[in-house]
This record gives C-alpha cells, sequence and structure tokens, in this order.
C-alpha cells in the first residue's frame, strides 16, 4: 500500500472519513454517494488500523453500493468482506454497553465490589499457601527418606514440586516471623492434620498470628517478599538466602533435581511464549535481532562448556 499523503486530494478526503471514529463514518457515509476512489482508498488505510474492522466492514458494504453494475463481457470481482473479527476494544466501548450518567454510579459500585472480592480472595489464597505449606513439610516429616516426591507425583494434581516448595517454604518463614510454637501447633483443629481458616477456641491464637503475617498481601506479594520466588527470564535470581529468612532449597537429590527440572521448564516455557507466541523480536530492528541471535549462540557455547566442565570433574 503507498503512504498516506495529506497533500493528495483522496488521501486527504479518505483521511477525513476513516480517521474519525465510527459514528463519524457512518455519518459520512450516509450523507450521500461518495466517490469510489476515495472509498477505496479509505478502506485501504482502515484495512490497516488496529481496530479498523468495523470501518472495513462499513466501507466494504459503501463500496459495493457505489460500483456501477457489472458488464456482462468484463465480469467484475466481488469485494471480500472482511472476516476478521471485531477486536475487544471495539466490542467493549459499543455504546450498548456503555452506562447513562445517572446510571454510572452503580456501575463502578459494581467494579469496586468486584476488586475488593478479588483482593479478598487473593489474602485468602495467601493465607491457604501457609496452611499447605505447613501440612506439606509434616507429611515429608511423615514420611521415610524419599518417599515425599514420589507421593506428591502420585497424588498431587495441577501443582508441581516447586510451587509445593515455594508453599513450604513460606510455611517456615511464618513459623520463624510469627514465632509459633509446638503449643500453637498442637492447638490446631482435627487432631492436627485439617486446618481450617475459620477455626476457633484455642487455635484462634495461631489464625491470629496468620492474619497479621499476611495483612493485605497476595501469595505473590508474599514470596517476593521474603525472597522465595524467583524473578522471570531476564531478572536477577534471588533466593530466602538473600533475604535472611533461610534457605529453603532441598538437599535430597532427587528433590533437587525434580526442582531444577520445574525451573527449568519454566525458563525454556517462558522463551518460547516471547520468541514464538508472541514473536516479539518481530519489534526489533534488523540489527538488534542479529545481535540477539548472537547471544544465544553465546549462550549456547557457555552452556556446553560448562557442562562439559561439570561432567569432567565428577
Amino acid at each position: 500500500m503507498k503512504p498516506y499523503r495529506e497533500s493528495d486530494p483522496i488521501d486527504r478526503e479518505a483521511g477525513h472519513l476513516v480517521y474519525g471514529n465510527i459514528d463519524d463514518l457512518r455519518n459520512s457515509l450516509s450523507g450521500g454517494p461518495r466517490d469510489i476512489a476515495v472509498l477505496r482508498r479509505a478502506r485501504e488505510l482502515a484495512g490497516k488500523m488496529r481496530e479498523g474492522a468495523t470501518k472495513c466492514r462499513m466501507l466494504d458494504s459503501a463500496i459495493r453500493k457505489a460500483s456501477p453494475a457489472a458488464s456482462p463481457s468484463i465480469p467484475m470481482a466481488k469485494a471480500k468482506p472482511s472476516s476478521k473479527p471485531d477486536t475487544a476494544i471495539v466490542v467493549l466501548s459499543d455504546r450498548e454497553l456503555t452506562y447513562s450518567e445517572a446510571q454510572l454510579p452503580k456501575l463502578q459500585a459494581a467494579a469496586l465490589q468486584q476488586l475488593a472480592e478479588i483482593r479478598r480472595m487473593e489474602r485468602e489464597s495467601a493465607a491457604r499457601a501457609v496452611l499447605a505449606g505447613l501440612t506439606l513439610i509434616r507429611v515429608k516429616h511423615s514420611l521415610k527418606h524419599g518417599q515425599f516426591l514420589p507421593w506428591l507425583k502420585q497424588h498431587v494434581q495441577g501443582v508441581g514440586y516447586q510451587q509445593c516448595n515455594f508453599y513450604m517454604g513460606l510455611a517456615q518463614v511464618f513459623v520463624a516471623k510469627a514465632r509459633i510454637t509446638k503449643p500453637d501447633m498442637l492447638a490446631l483443629p482435627g487432631d492436627q492434620t485439617a486446618l481450617s481458616l475459620d477455626a476457633e477456641g484455642e487455635a484462634r491464637g495461631f489464625f491470629s498470628k496468620l492474619e497479621k503475617f499476611v495483612g493485605e498481601a497476595s501469595l505473590n506479594d508474599l514470596l517476593d517478599k521474603h525472597g522465595l520466588k524467583k524473578k522471570k527470564l531476564g531478572g536477577k535470581r534471588t533466593s530466602a538466602a538473600d533475604t535472611g529468612d533461610g534457605d529453603d532449597t532441598p538437599t535430597d537429590p532427587e528433590e533437587l533435581a525434580a526442582l531444577k527440572r520445574e525451573e527449568l521448564s519454566e525458563w525454556l516455557e517462558t522463551g518460547k511464549q516471547l520468541l514464538v507466541q508472541e514473536n516479539v523480536c518481530a519489534h526489533l530492528s534488523e540489527d538488534d535481532v542479529t545481535s540477539f541471535a548472537a547471544g544465544l549462540d553465546t549462550l549456547l557455547k557457555e552452556w556446553r562448556r560448562a557442562l562439559k566442565k561439570a561432567v569432567a570433574t565428577e
């Protein structure tokens, strides 16, 4: 498509048609016949717009109406209606979905209520993660050495070892920070096998400490605060040892291997998302892409040297 030029009369008129909002375009098209060259140029411009699907359909209709009848000897190609669905912003900004000024407070109240409910659920999720971590630790110490990981693989679905390790690490931080004692643990309900957020009686003190420990934080907030969760690809790796909360890295070789497998898998999945699914390199210049590719080659070579060195020292 040729570049838009304001000095071109057709471009200028087509731009006035397509660069306004939907209502402006609708009014312009309903105001009378338009030069078909202007309509076709406006259709080209709309096709390059991020939210141009609706405008394309309107212009396609206007072009069909403005086109002369097809000659029997020279059949004209039919204009292909756009099959691209409306983008999210087009759908959500539709006037039928907006509220009047009088009704707006009701919609605003609903939004605030939903946000408050999300925060409540996030705090509850953080508290339940601590409880899950405490229970998992007790399961681990109740099993014989080497049985915990096979038990997790067999019975725990949808939560990997690394996530369970986060929960157990957070539970250890809670016990240390809140000064949880053996009597506190023994006061828990259900013969210490079932933990509930709505416990009463002697266990109320334990849950008061848990509520104070969580505060207004979400699970991710707590994991980040106490250095238990490593930052995403490209960020500096941190551990609990960096924050003085203790190192929760497993010492059992099989558990450590499972943790490292999950870390590498997560790293690869993040790379796949960035490089393949989102194709972020499409936004870079050719020089940037070349530099990044060279960096990947260098990383691969350094990894192979490090792996070879590690195998040689075993």
